[in-house]
């Protein structure tokens, strides 16, 4: 018996009479899905999908919140408030193993479920800083110490030379508020940032230190990410939920609707229009770029394991990258 036949025989048997997917949702109420995630660029496959269409083709209701720091997500995702993240890998390995901050309380049950990107991330310092030397003495900026993207900021100081006691980390927030804690006041010498917020601090005068991908090799920074309890319970809307991400993705892909994706950033993710386009250009690269098949970086995964292994607290020798790592669900949205 063919795969095609067992379908239509199983959904017959159903007594939903095989009908095609857009009938089938007509008849029932869309899924609210709820998504958190920081204020960056990379956020345009949600923004576009919400704004195209393409979650609600999949019957679905896909709400956003942006995030004020890791810590601030993972507790409300933990405590069920939302549904999905996109947010860094490191995060999920952190609070799977205990590593994370101590005021999200959580049974460590989260797993990525789809790649994003490499988080695009370079050092940015403030105008009166030239160099890697002069950050010595210095605070930077960082989400939060033991999570998100702070370890690849140690392995990158640690490189040059600079290590624990030359400089101070301060938790400032997620990537806006660590732009704007560098850009507004005197306290930060320096800090990761990514898309929009990397072209915004050379508008004002701010100096490129280095990329993090010259230092780290591969490395997975943004994920799509779920309670496993949660997907247990709503396998099918996460597939659904996918899918409408990957419609989203090859929209973007598709060079004839540049124009409309650079309105959807400059309206929806608050992209300043004068860098807009050069913003769209960083994103959708396809080298560095958002993963256009939504695929997660297995190598990139086993970076943030031996980061993990070297910096994190308490202590532990991380080697498995699948342990965090649920991808059938990604593997049915691409079928």
């Amino acid at each position: 018996m063919t795969s095609r036949r067992r379908f239509i025989e199983s959904t017959a048997a159903l007594g939903t009479f095989a009908l095609s997917p857009r009938a089938a949702f007509a008849q029932t109420a869309p899924a609210n899905v709820r998504v958190i995630f920081f204020g960056v660029a990379s956020n345009l496959p949600v923004w576009a999908g919400i704004a195209k269409g393409f979650f609600a083709k999949q019957n679905l209701n896909v709400t956003t919140e942006i995030t004020p720091s890791s810590v601030y997500m993972f507790q409300h995702l933990a405590a069920g408030d939302f549904d999905v993240a996109v947010t860094a890998m490191d995060n999920v390995v952190a609070y799977d193993e205990g590593q994370g901050a101590p005021e999200v309380n959580s049974p460590g049950d989260f797993v990525a479920f789809m790649g994003g990107d490499s988080g695009m991330l370079t050092l940015w310092s403030r105008p009166d800083i030239h160099s890697f030397s002069d950050l010595k003495g210095t605070t930077l900026a960082v989400d939060a110490v033991q999570t998100g993207f702070t370890f690849v900021l140690r392995r990158m100081l640690e490189t040059v030379g600079l290590n624990e006691g030359d400089y101070q980390l301060a938790a400032a927030g997620g990537t806006p508020k660590r732009f704007a804690a560098l850009t507004t006041t005197a306290e930060y010498s320096a800090a990761l940032l990514t898309a929009p917020f990397d072209l915004e601090a050379d508008a004002k005068g701010c100096h490129k230190l280095a990329t993090a991908l010259d230092f780290i090799g591969h490395y997975q920074a943004y994920t799509g990410v779920a309670r496993r309890a949660w997907i247990e319970r709503n396998g099918d809307v996460l597939v659904r939920y996918i899918r409408g991400y990957l419609a989203a993705l090859r929209w973007l892909y598709d060079a004839r609707n540049k124009d409309a994706a650079i309105g959807i950033l400059t309206k929806q993710g608050n992209v300043p229009p004068e860098i807009a386009s050069l913003c769209y250009a960083e994103i959708l690269n396809r080298t560095n770029g958002i993963v256009p098949n939504g695929a997660i970086d297995i190598a990139g995964v086993r970076t943030i394991l031996d980061l993990r292994s070297r910096y994190g607290l308490p202590k532990k020798t991380l080697k498995d990258p699948m342990k965090y790592i649920d991808e059938s669900y990604w593997r049915k949205a691409l079928r």
